[in-house]
């Protein structure tokens, strides 16, 4: 059987439609790819964050653990220091 020809505002319709779908994938590719950016630089900084929050960590363990290991470090420090004034 054979189909009968698209009149023009069918095919007129049909590129429009087709034109306004390839437009929106486009607009969505850019949105994407300024969220996948936004997420990475978002991601990296909570990273860095985390890392600093775990050194700070681990350097109040390691305070409170080991007091005189601070308090042996405060007192060579100020020995050091009176030493430079005299």
């Amino acid at each position: 059987m054979l189909r009968p020809l698209p009149d023009i505002k069918t095919l007129y319709l049909a590129t429009r439609l087709k034109a306004e779908v390839e437009k929106k994938d486009v607009e969505y590719e850019e949105s994407l790819a300024v969220l996948q950016s936004r997420h990475s630089t978002e991601v990296k900084d909570l990273q860095a964050q985390l890392q600093e929050a775990e050194t700070t960590r681990q350097q109040m363990h390691q305070e409170v653990c080991h007091p005189d290991i601070r308090a042996n470090q405060t007192k060579s420090i100020g020995e050091a220091e009176r030493r430079k004034q005299i």
